[in-house]
């Protein structure tokens, strides 16, 4: 019997399917979103019929520089695809499909930048923009929201009105964090409640 060689195109194919397996609390829609985004550029440096084994630490090196030379990628989104692709192939190495991960030998950084913040004028100058199309005054209104919580835009995304609580005359929302899980408690100041009320507390979704 003639042992069918897997390919990289079934590695993709399986880590996906597995991904896809996976409950809603262990893996976002946005983070598989990212792993099946991977696919595309990386069959256009490596043939998806390659055999697994035969894909080399240079391959993986032309598919760095086709990320930044052809699409353009900043440094973080260039390193968020490698450290995807790196994931999988470490997989493969644990399931026993290849022996040495070609990523093994590249370390992949992220380019740290500074936080810039708007200051209470530049955010006076949002909240008095007059916008003519009503898309775009919902926006305004959800970057507000933001600002006003400190939520992540992910998280507002999220939101529901079953994430708001009451404590006396204090309203509050406690959740979790979608990226990362961890429990977070924000007080409702009368700028964001005044937003809720205007969408009778359910955001619009962007």
């Amino acid at each position: 019997v003639v042992q069918k060689v897997y390919t990289l195109e079934d590695l993709v194919n399986d880590f996906i399917s597995l991904q896809q397996s996976r409950a809603k609390h262990e893996i976002t829609a946005a983070t598989l979103r990212k792993y099946q985004a991977v696919a595309k550029p990386l069959y256009e440096v490596i043939s998806k019929y390659t055999p697994l084994e035969r894909v080399l630490y240079n391959d993986i090196l032309r598919f760095k520089q086709h990320l930044k030379n052809h699409y353009h990628y900043q440094s973080e989104t260039e390193a968020g695809y490698m450290k995807k692709a790196k994931t999988m192939f470490a997989w493969a190495v644990r399931n026993k499909k290849i022996t040495t991960n070609p990523f093994m030998d590249l370390k992949i950084t992220r380019e740290v930048k500074d936080v810039i913040s708007l200051t209470i004028e530049e955010l006076s100058k949002i909240e008095h923009l007059n916008l003519d199309f009503e898309r775009l005054e919902r926006v305004k209104d959800v970057f507000l929201f933001s600002c006003y919580t400190g939520m992540a835009f992910g998280d507002v995304c999220t939101f529901t009105n079953a994430d708001i609580y009451c404590n006396g005359s204090v309203k509050y929302i406690k959740r979790r964090r979608k990226k990362t899980n961890v429990a977070y408690v924000v007080p409702l100041n009368d700028k964001a409640l005044a937003i809720l009320n205007k969408y009778n507390y359910y955001l619009p979704r962007i």
